[in-house]
């Protein structure tokens, strides 16, 4: 290591903390030794190190974030902790395979986490986008990592049930879930019911966004990150009157619903409604590695 990156990583510990930094600057060495074409560079670690130092998520960086034990996604760290946590408590039931519905997925980085984590199972899984950019960018990651199960679109119907398959895989549909039509294609679903519905919506007020660190606002896509009200409307999945629940059959009994939120207050106030909707039977909230109310937890 030479007078540069020394200096440099001195910087990024006095910003980070040494922990996070030492373990940064590992990452960024596994992933320019990876390169087949050439050794390790200073030069391009100096460049790399100066790009964190800038406020430039690590991920942009690497091309890649370390997810889970098997996977190598762009991902929050709040969402890794809990994704991971929620695959350690999931079991393969005796009765068959393990079906996901993940809505807002993005790059598909928690259902592929799910499929990854339990190799000695069979997880079908199904995520939902409406942005085309997602749809095309969680396909790229399930083909990578052998879980593709297709795109389709509100209009398509599958053209083999997901569940039939004896390995596991992520199909991506491509609409909004807000959409009329969107009730009808979980209504029929060969994948329903469900154990497991997970959600990452955008859940932070616009009244806040301008409050981010400048890493999220000048690198993240705000269209995945704003929402006008808190996280928890689940169209498709509830009742008509909306409210008497989830619509009856989508979630097993003693399935899981695990929900993404923003912190202290809007946990507080999805779990309210949870609880007082009867979407599940018990509640409870799970915090991040640095102590914020991050996830709300349901069993059904």
């Amino acid at each position: 290591m030479n007078k540069t990156v020394r200096a440099l990583l001195l910087n990024l510990k006095a910003k980070l903390g040494a922990g996070d930094a030492s373990r940064e600057l590992r990452w960024m060495q596994e992933t320019l030794q990876a390169e087949p074409s050439r050794g390790l560079e200073q030069r391009d670690l100096e460049g790399m190190l100066r790009r964190r130092l800038t406020g430039e998520p690590l991920q942009y960086i690497l091309g890649i974030h370390p997810f889970g034990s098997n996977l190598e996604l762009k991902i929050q760290p709040e969402t890794e902790d809990w994704a991971i946590r929620l695959a350690n408590h999931l079991k393969p039931g005796s009765e068959g395979p393990l079906s996901v519905l993940d809505l807002c997925t993005g790059s598909g980085c928690i259902p592929l986490l799910l499929c990854a984590e339990n190799a000695k199972a069979i997880v079908h899984a199904l995520g939902v986008d409406v942005s085309d950019h997602a749809v095309q960018l969680a396909q790229e990651n399930s083909r990578m990592y052998g879980f593709d199960g297709g795109i389709r679109s509100i209009v398509d119907q599958p053209k083999q049930p997901a569940s039939t398959s004896q390995c596991s895989t992520f199909e991506v549909l491509r609409t909004d879930i807000f959409a009329p039509a969107f009730a009808h294609i979980l209504s029929t679903h060969p994948l329903r019911p469900f154990n497991v519905l997970t959600s990452n919506p955008p859940y932070i007020l616009r009244t806040s966004y301008d409050a981010l660190p400048a890493s999220v606002r000048e690198w993240e896509d705000s269209i995945a990150l704003v929402g006008e009200a808190p996280p928890l409307n689940l169209p498709g999945a509830a009742t008509p009157d909306d409210s008497d629940g989830l619509a009856p059959g989508l979630i097993v009994p003693d399935g899981w619903l695990a929900l993404e939120v923003g912190g202290g207050d809007q946990a507080d106030a999805v779990e309210q409604i949870l609880q007082e909707h009867r979407v599940v039977r018990s509640t409870t909230v799970w915090k991040d590695p640095w102590g914020i109310k991050r996830t709300v937890v349901g069993r059904v």
